[in-house]
């Protein structure tokens, strides 16, 4: 779904279009949360067409036409980790960030939070493997996941947790 910088819907476009040509467009990121207050992370299938292998945060994923986010977001955590948590806004972010020469990501993101209690069921087609970590310690140049972070999960650790 196409976006205006003010989230309203303007038109459709596929979603490999979308990130081809750099449209903004509406999107989804859920991160759940331990009880210890770990960030569930997940590494994402090899077979993704972008930032494939690269870590990002418990789940992202795109609204169909009339979803509403909320309801995407909840769609996408079952989709891809076989996870059912009650989620709560945690407001938005608009970002910019080159995927590779030929993908480029613009999007307005709505931001969800819940809480991982342990059990899950990945989709292989869409998470290789998952993992558990503070966000201010991913930050720190010691954490051997900096380097392979999706472009969108760097920016989220940079504007929501960097001091």
């Amino acid at each position: 779904m196409l976006v205006d910088d003010d989230d309203h819907p303007y038109g459709m476009a596929e979603k490999i279009e979308a990130h081809k040509s750099g449209l903004l467009h509406r999107a989804i990121s859920v991160f759940l949360f331990d009880k210890d207050g770990r960030l569930l992370l997940q590494r994402r299938s090899a077979s993704k067409y972008h930032a494939a292998g690269l870590w990002a945060n418990s789940c992202c994923g795109h609204p169909r036409p009339g979803e509403l986010p909320i309801d995407a977001a909840v769609r996408r955590l079952q989709e891809e980790l076989g996870i059912h948590s009650e989620l709560s806004s945690w407001g938005h972010i608009c970002y910019e960030a080159t995927i590779n020469e030929e993908m480029k990501e613009n999007e307005y993101v709505h931001l969800f939070t819940g809480c991982f209690t342990g059990a899950y069921s990945l989709n292989p087609d869409e998470v290789s493997e998952i993992q558990l970590e503070y966000p201010r310690s991913i930050l720190s140049g010691d954490s051997p996941l900096r380097s392979s972070l999706t472009p969108w999960f760097k920016i989220y650790l940079d504007k929501l947790w960097k001091v």
